[in-house]
């Protein structure tokens, strides 16, 4: 188990060293379309409604002292912490909750231009810089129009290539879809990961819409089927994994809508250092 010698080392930790923390999180619920992908970065509650970078089209480092970010804390070096456990429960059956790290974000990026839209990249990656295992999604920031468009994305991959996708986003997406299907936008034939978008560039107007582009390392998905009943994902006994937080993680929640409601999605987060 990376951080941890042992399931001994791990009680440990938790108990005679008090190095274990719980992270708590209350979401309200939004409305959704059943099997589609949304964003609760903007959802009301615990953390609160996140915002995003004021310059459009530049990109913005996120850390977790940036609204929206679940309230993490660094250890006391030279310790590193990692999740233990996830857990979550939903007024109904939810769907499938994503943890991820949110790294970089780039807003104002228009639905309706057909013009290269190229991004400002003073602002690099803080966290996972060589771009290894990062991806990125688009969010719904204004509803999409209904004329239907092709969105080509170039970016640096995580070995500083430049790499071309495109994907087609659902028309009348509202806030905060993920208006693609899946979590992520498909990077190009070998790519693990991006470092940064260079531009966007819509084939014709969507009539309406604005988008932010966010780069994100994701942790650890959660099903919840059932309404009302708590679900856990134990990352030592369940999947071994203990998956490192490193430090000023901006962590946040996507969804896999499986009805027209999230409902109201509370849970906690267990984490502890070594």
């Amino acid at each position: 188990m990376p951080g941890f010698a042992s399931y001994d080392a791990v009680l440990d930790a938790l108990t005679v060293a008090g190095k274990g923390e719980d992270y708590y999180f209350n979401k309200a619920a939004i409305t959704t379309v059943a099997t589609t992908f949304w964003s609760l970065w903007t959802a009301a509650g615990q953390p609160g409604v996140g915002t995003f970078g004021g310059t459009p089209l530049a990109a913005r480092v996120v850390n977790s002292s940036t609204t929206g970010a679940l309230g993490f804390t660094n250890p006391v070096g030279p310790d590193t912490k990692h999740v233990l456990a996830f857990n979550a429960a939903s007024s109904v059956a939810a769907g499938t909750l994503l943890l991820v790290d949110h790294l970089l974000d780039y807003p104002g990026i228009s639905a309706t231009s057909t013009s290269l839209q190229t991004m400002d990249n003073t602002a690099t990656l803080s966290r996972y810089t060589t771009g290894a295992g990062v991806q990125m999604f688009a969010e719904v920031t204004t509803a999409l129009g209904a004329t239907p468009q092709t969105c080509t994305v170039i970016y640096v991959d995580q070995g500083g290539a430049a790499g071309t996708t495109s994907f087609s986003p659902v028309v009348s997406s509202a806030v905060p879809r993920i208006p693609q299907v899946g979590f992520f936008i498909p990077l190009a034939a070998g790519d693990t990961g991006v470092r940064s978008i260079t531009s966007v560039q819509f084939g014709g107007s969507m009539a309406a819409g604005v988008l932010n582009f966010t780069l994100c390392r994701p942790f650890v998905d959660l099903p919840i089927q059932v309404a009302a009943i708590a679900v856990e994902r134990n990352l030592i006994l369940h999947t071994p994994r203990v998956t490192q937080i490193v430090d000023n993680a901006a962590l946040m929640f996507l969804l896999n809508a499986a009805t027209t409601s999230s409902g109201n999605i509370v849970g906690s987060l267990r984490a502890a250092a070594r």
